[in-house]
C-alpha cells in the first residue's frame, strides 16, 4: 500500500548522531556529537559515528563509519525519511567499505534539507533563511547542487534588485537585497559548495551588495529639536500625534513601539514597560526589560487614542489587520515627508522680504 509522504513522516524514527570514542582502561562509551551554530556536527577525535533511533522501537545503534561528513549525510537523509545509500556498507565498520561517491543533490533537495535544519534557529530567524533559499531556487536554473555557479549567484543578485515588495509594488531596498544574499551564501556553503567550486571561480568580494546597515552604523542622522516634533504634530493625524509623543516620550525603539500593548502602560505609576512577547517572537535588545517614566501629557494623548481598546490589544496595530504593524516607521517618515511640503510651499509662497518682516513683526509685538 502506498501511504503518502506526510504520513511517512508521522511514523518516521528521529535519530541521534553519536560517537564511540577510546576512554582507556578498555572502555568505549557513547557520547552526543556537539554541533556548531550553522548546524554542522564538531568532529571527535579518532571517533566511530553511529546513528542512534530515539523512537520507541529498537534503538540499536547503526554503524556510519570515522567520517564526520558521511555521518552527517548519512542523518540529514535519515530524519528525511530516506534510505542509506548502501546500508549493508554503513553496518560493516571499516571506513574502506563506506562508498566515496555520494549520489548527487538536486539544489531543491539541498534547500529543502537547509530548511529543515533551519527549525532550529528562533522562529524570526528560520522565516528570515526560509524566504532567502526559496528565493534563490526559484532564481536558480540548474538541477543538480554541483552545477551552481557564480553567474548564478549574480542572477539571483539582479532579480533580487529588480524583483518587487509585495508591500510597495517598488523594488526591494538594498539593505533586504543584502540579507537575502548573505543568508543565500550561508545555505550554500553549509551544503558544501566549497566542495565543488574553488575560490577564483566563485563569489568574488567585489559581487557582493553593500551592507547598507553596515554603511549606516556610524552615520549621523538628524536630530530633531521640540520645536521639529512641535511642527509635525501640527499635521499630524491621531495616529501620528499619538506614535510622534509615544516615541518622543518613552525613547522605545520603533520594533518595541510595534509589539507595545495597553497591558504595558501603568497609568497610577506613570509607567510604560519593555517586556519579552513571545507571541511575537519579540526579545528586547540584550535581554534586558526596563521600566520608563512618561508625562502626564503623553499619558493624556494615549487616554484620547485609545478608546475602548482592551488591555491586550497592541497599541499601535496594523489598521489593515489589527495586528503587529512591522512598519511603523513608515507612518513617521510620511509625517516627516507632509511636514516638508508644507515648509517647502510656504517658502515659495512668501519672498525673503516678507518673510523678514513677519519676523521683525513678532519681535516687535513680543517687545510690546
Amino acid at each position: 500500500m502506498n501511504l503518502s509522504r506526510s504520513a511517512r513522516k508521522t511514523d518516521m524514527a528521529h535519530y541521534t548522531l553519536i560517537a564511540r570514542i577510546n576512554a582507556g582502561d578498555g572502555k568505549f562509551p557513547f557520547v552526543n556529537v556537539q554541533f556548531s551554530k550553522n548546524h554542522r556536527p564538531i568532529p571527535v577525535e579518532r571517533a566511530t559515528y553511529y546513528l542512534r533511533p530515539s523512537g520507541s522501537g529498537k534503538r540499536t545503534p547503526i554503524k556510519i563509519g570515522k567520517d564526520v561528513a558521511v555521518a552527517h549525510t548519512a542523518l540529514i537523509r535519515m530524519e528525511d525519511g530516506q534510505p542509506l545509500e548502501c546500508s549493508a556498507a554503513f553496518h560493516a565498520g571499516p571506513p574502506s567499505s563506506i562508498p566515496t561517491a555520494a549520489p548527487r543533490r538536486r539544489v531543491a533537495e539541498a534547500a529543502r534539507e537547509y530548511i529543515e535544519r533551519s527549525k532550529q534557529k528562533s522562529r524570526r530567524t528560520y522565516l528570515g533563511y526560509r524566504v532567502a533559499v526559496n528565493l534563490f531556487v526559484a532564481s536558480c536554473k540548474k538541477i543538480y547542487f554541483d552545477q551552481i555557479c557564480r553567474d548564478d549567484m549574480l542572477d539571483f543578485l539582479h532579480d533580487l534588485r529588480t524583483r518587487p515588495s509585495r508591500e510597495t509594488g517598488q523594488p526591494i531596498g538594498e539593505s533586504t537585497v543584502f540579507n537575502y544574499f548573505l543568508k543565500t551564501m550561508v545555505f550554500l556553503n553549509d551544503r558544501g559548495i566549497g566542495k565543488y567550486r574553488v575560490r577564483e571561480d566563485w563569489v568574488q568580494k567585489k559581487d557582493w551588495p553593500v551592507n547598507v546597515d553596515k554603511r549606516n552604523k556610524n552615520k549621523k542622522y538628524a536630530t530633531y529639536m521640540e520645536q521639529d516634533v512641535a511642527a509635525m504634530i501640527q499635521v499630524a493625524d491621531s495616529v501620528e500625534e499619538a506614535l510622534t509623543r509615544f516615541l518622543v516620550g518613552t525613547g522605545f525603539r520603533i520594533g518595541e513601539a510595534a509589539v507595545a500593548e495597553w497591558m504595558d502602560i501603568n497609568w497610577e505609576d506613570k509607567t510604560v514597560s519593555v517586556r519579552f512577547k513571545p507571541k511575537f517572537d519579540f526579545k528586547p535588545k540584550d535581554y534586558e526589560e526596563r521600566t520608563i517614566a512618561v508625562s502626564d501629557t503623553l499619558l493624556a494623548c494615549l487616554k484620547k487614542y485609545r478608546g475602548k481598546a482592551p488591555n491586550d490589544a497592541l497599541i499601535f496595530p496594523s489598521p489593515a489587520t489589527q495586528t503587529m504593524d512591522k512598519h511603523l516607521d513608515r507612518i513617521i517618515n510620511r509625517l516627516i515627508d507632509r511636514r516638508t511640503m508644507r515648509v517647502t510651499r510656504l517658502r515659495n509662497r512668501r519672498s525673503p522680504a516678507t518673510l523678514s518682516g513677519v519676523i521683525r513683526h513678532s519681535a516687535a509685538s513680543s517687545r510690546g
